[in-house]
């Protein structure tokens, strides 16, 4: 306790981590939803001392962004050229209704979908997720979701695809590579064993989709290191507000009045010093609350 105000230490984990994503224990920081009910009243717990603000940044969709990239789909392609959201392209397109007729349910499957695409679940995945959404629980079977996972695919056929060639070279080779020379190996992909292939060739494809978005967060803050120790330096920041990095968010706590010049600088080093040239635009977003459940 300081001054009556908790402050929360968590044990994180940088080596031995198979996907190179950080862990974390007593507590868990890491893995609190973010996009669940509970989730987001569990951050809300996490409140600003007085006269403090939270600040969150992170890459907007950035591993839609790097699967986009990697897959050359033309359907994303678009959407991001023509700055619309990818859930809500996904969602219109599923529930075969206009953009400007997607619900905010609809809208929630779909960005579910897509990432659990991304991380490589099955129908049985889907199920959990939704049933344990807010507004979602219920309302969608387990052969619902089959056939959510079947119309993705055959709409994003590049994606399905893509993965095919991933999981094949991953066969042959019983490894994975990503952009920046990292290996992956995948002893069991061909095991024989369904299961054990099964997760061997998602990790293949993470290794190269989330391998390429980790990378972008980590080159945007080698770069901002030194220019946020300057501010710092010149009293422009507190010295102790950089407190997190979750997968792609960056947290800060700052005095009220500095959100605006930490805004600037963070999100230009997300979006410009990343150091990954995609064929879509690369874009960040920044959000304040007085509890971090606010700046999601």
């Amino acid at each position: 306790y300081t001054d009556d105000i908790l402050t929360i230490h968590s044990n994180i984990g940088t080596t031995k981590i198979p996907t190179r994503r950080w862990n974390a224990r007593n507590p868990n920081i890491l893995g609190i939803p973010s996009r669940t009910d509970l989730g987001i009243k569990v951050r809300d717990c996490y409140i600003a001392p007085p006269g403090k603000i939270w600040a969150g940044f992170d890459l907007s969709g950035i591993e839609v962004r790097c699967l986009t990239h990697r897959s050359q789909d033309p359907l994303w392609i678009n959407a991001f050229r023509n700055g619309i959201n990818p859930h809500l392209d996904t969602a219109s397109r599923l529930f075969k209704v206009p953009l400007d007729q997607v619900t905010k349910d609809q809208k929630a499957v779909a960005k579910t979908v897509n990432f659990l695409i991304i991380y490589g679940g099955g129908a049985g995945n889907l199920f959990d997720n939704l049933r344990s959404s807010k507004g979602l629980s219920g309302k969608y079977s387990l052969d619902d979701c089959k056939t959510l996972i079947r119309d993705w695919y055959s709409t994003y056929h590049y994606v399905y695809e893509y993965r095919q060639r991933v999981i094949a070279e991953a066969k042959r080779t019983e490894k994975a590579t990503d952009h920046w020379g990292m290996t992956r190996y995948l002893p069991g992909i061909n095991s024989g064993d369904k299961k054990i292939e099964g997760e061997e060739g998602r990790a293949a494809v993470s290794q190269e989709v989330q391998g390429l978005a980790s990378g972008a967060i980590r080159n945007a803050m080698v770069w901002l290191a030194p220019v946020l120790d300057s501010m710092i330096k010149a009293g422009d920041l507190d010295p102790q507000c950089w407190r997190l990095m979750i997968h792609d968010e960056l947290v800060f706590l700052v005095n009220e009045g500095e959100e605006e010049a930490l805004s600037d600088v963070v999100l230009y080093g997300l979006t410009q010093k990343c150091g990954i040239d995609l064929i879509v635009p690369i874009e960040a977003e920044a959000h304040y609350g007085y509890s971090w459940g606010q700046c999601k």
